[in-house]
């Protein structure tokens, strides 16, 4: 039917006169009837000017109003035709209002088509605003990476509204779009677009809720936190919704924010003396606060914010300032004026909390520049505080430079009583070698004669580490040390980490004892002290990465765990046993002048020659006299023993040794002689050295 419109269960009918209404009225009832289906009277409304049908407002001019919204920068295009509806405004149709007319016709009937929602495209939500005015567009983004409207938003800010600061204008209009389209948006995710770098930090949902930014940001957080999207920053150029903040005049206006907001945290029932009213009346007053208070509201700071020492702190902060209630704040603390200010310290130090609990109640409540030093000079002037101050943090630690020598500096301490037992225990600071010795008395006596002992052992160290105790500050033992020419270090009072080594030399062996005594197999005490240090001393250091025995005495000791490895001298002598077994079997000994053939290697031809031995050079080595007077030097595997009845003749039998011959100090043998001349026996001994 012509002019009626039917969306599910709701039915829209219109006509240019009441007959007409009627009359189509009439005939969808009969259709409704004829159908056999009713409608409830409350539900129904008649003979109305204007309705709102599926959430437009549609009136007697409706084609207009209900597209408006999908004509880009309309607010602008329309500003003739809205101008004629003010009550201040003579109604005068001018050129510009019949052009703003037939402009908007024509728009209503062109091919300008906007894209349908499609709740499987990417949605993409550009935001912007002006001094004047928010505007928006609500576009899908298709494979091809282009974009197509789906709807365009703008709104003029009220007078209150234009008062905000540029950041929660921006602020603003994100909060304005988001609820327009809140059918579009919720559920599903979008791509939020600004151009305002600081509001897409502030909101961007993955930073969490901002504490430090104002009241009205926060609330604006969490509102958002129902949505799901990304927020993305671009320039001010490629921002197509720029235009759409910045139209001048709208037919109606809109309170995006329909509630007040109050000061958090300053109110009439506080138990402050001083209030936001007074804070309020101040602030106006103040001549730094006041050029702050117009800078922020018209969010125009001077060239020479930056270089005016009273202005700079705030332009610092000038994109977290705001104005609530005519009162300036940082955050969601409020900014006290000047003459305000000591008399809120005072009450701030009122109870003497300390430094650091001062500057956390002021920074939940107010600021002002240098707020921080303040307080810190307040409380380092006020007696009462620095007599019952904490004891401050500790220091960088800065340990004793490490000697490269050992037995250089050596630190001395007690132990105990333990257990009922008391041991005077030393560490040397370069090879971590620990010295304990069991003492009946801490006194100097006992402490000198222990030290005289270690010097007779390891020598004279450079210098003495201690603590403050009696034993060690007393005028005797500063007069040992200095007949030895060692210097004495004495660590601060109550302050043991000045002595740090001897500390955790005796830290080692308390935590050993406190082992010994609770076990449940009981030995004596100090063999098992003798046990663990022995250890102790040939086990790596983990600062060292060394032993303590191959530090201090320059080589390692022989250790338990020692007879699991191989030993250089036992291998050696093992392979000169097996080089002696599988050597030649020819044993023999040449006497001085005694006649012996020897080898001749001046002629391949005449292998041997007849000579005398004239010297006894070794075990193995004789000088010979040839019968040509040459003077030899022979092994003994080079000569061959003479008969004095054939000279040819190789004699194998054995003679017995005289006293000019050489003994072996590696290996002896002894042979056999019998009357049949037979082979004689070795009998191999092992070398002197392995017996010792």
């Amino acid at each position: 039917m012509d002019v009626v419109t039917v969306f599910q269960d709701d039915i829209s009918i219109s006509g240019k006169t009441r007959l007409e209404h009627n009359n189509r009225l009439e005939a969808v009832l009969n259709k409704l009837q004829n159908s056999g289906l009713k409608v409830k009277v409350e539900k129904c409304k008649f003979l109305k000017n204007s309705i709102e049908y599926l959430g437009h407002f549609l009136d007697k001019n409706g084609m207009v109003t209900y597209y408006i919204k999908y004509i880009p920068n309309s607010a602008e295009l329309l500003e003739p035709l809205y101008k004629l509806t003010r009550k201040e405004e003579d109604f005068i149709w001018s050129n510009k209002c019949n052009n703003a007319f037939n402009q908007i016709k024509k728009l209503l009937i062109s091919n300008r088509v906007l894209a349908n929602f499609d709740s499987e495209l990417p949605l993409k939500l550009t935001v912007d605003a002006s001094s004047i005015a928010v505007g928006a567009i609500l576009s899908h983004v298709y494979n091809d990476n282009t974009e197509r409207p789906i709807a365009f938003a703008s709104h003029l800010l009220t007078k209150a509204e234009q008062k905000y600061p540029q950041l929660e204008r921006e602020g603003l209009a994100i909060i304005f779009v988001v609820k327009k389209f809140h059918d579009y948006l919720f559920g599903k995710h979008f791509t939020l677009v600004t151009d305002n770098r600081p509001i897409a930090h502030i909101l961007n949902p993955k930073k969490g809720i901002p504490t430090i930014a104002a009241n009205r940001l926060q609330r604006w957080a969490y509102i958002l936190m129902a949505y799901k999207f990304d927020i993305k920053w671009v320039s001010t150029n490629n921002n197509p919704a720029d235009y759409l903040s910045r139209l001048s005049i709208q037919s109606k206006q809109i309170d995006i924010e329909a509630n007040t907001n109050y000061l958090n945290y300053i109110n009439d029932e506080s138990n402050w003396i001083l209030d936001w009213f007074k804070i309020k009346k101040a602030t106006r007053s103040d001549p730094i606060m006041a050029k702050i208070i117009n800078y922020v509201s018209n969010d125009n700071w001077s060239n020479d914010s930056n270089k005016d020492p009273n202005i700079i702190p705030y332009y610092k902060r000038k994109n977290e300032l705001t104005i609530e209630q005519n009162v300036l704040m940082w955050g969601y603390r409020v900014i006290i004026p000047a003459k305000f200010r000591n008399k809120l310290l005072d009450q701030l130090h009122e109870s003497h909390q300390g430094t650091t609990k001062m500057k956390s109640l002021a920074r939940a409540y107010f600021w002002w520049p240098l707020l921080d030093s303040e307080i810190e000079k307040l409380t380092s002037s006020c007696e009462v505080c620095c007599e019952n101050r904490a004891i401050p943090p500790k220091v960088i630690l800065k340990p004793f430079v490490w000697p490269t020598k050992p037995w250089t500096r050596i630190h001395i301490d007690f132990l105990g009583p333990v257990f009922g037992q008391t041991f005077f225990v030393l560490v040397d600071a370069t090879s971590k070698w620990i010295e304990r010795f069991k003492v009946n008395s801490l006194n100097t006596t006992t402490v000198i004669k222990h030290l005289t002992e270690v010097f007779s052992r390891f020598g004279l160290p450079k210098s003495i580490t201690s603590d403050g105790a009696k034993c060690f500050s007393n005028e005797v033992f500063h007069s040992f040390l200095k007949m030895y020419g060692i210097m004495h270090l004495v660590g601060a009072p109550y302050h043991p980490q000045s002595n740090g080594a001897a500390e955790s030399a005796v830290k080692i062996i308390k935590h050993f004892i406190k082992k010994i005594i609770k076990s449940p197999v009981k030995s004596d005490l100090d063999v098992e002290l003798s046990k663990f240090l022995f250890q102790y001393r040939n086990t790596p250091h983990t600062t060292t990465k060394e032993t303590p025995t191959k530090i201090l005495l320059g080589k390692s000791v022989r250790f338990i765990f020692y007879l699991l490895k191989p030993q250089i001298d036992d291998i050696v002598l093992g392979q000169q046993i097996t080089l002696i077994k599988n050597s030649g079997r020819r044993d023999v000994v040449f006497d001085i002048n005694e006649k012996v053939l020897v080898r001749d290697y001046r002629s391949p031809s005449s292998k041997w020659k007849t000579a005398v031995v004239t010297k006894i050079l070794g075990t193995r080595n004789y000088q010979v006299t040839t019968d040509e007077n040459h003077i030899w030097k022979r092994h003994i595997d080079q000569m061959l023993k003479i008969k004095q009845s054939n000279h040819e003749q190789i004699s194998n039998t054995n003679t017995d040794s005289t006293n000019n011959s050489y003994k072996s100090p590696i290996s002896e043998t002894t042979l056999n002689t019998t009357n049949n001349q037979q082979r004689p026996k070795i009998t191999i001994r092992k070398p002197a050295k392995y017996y010792q």
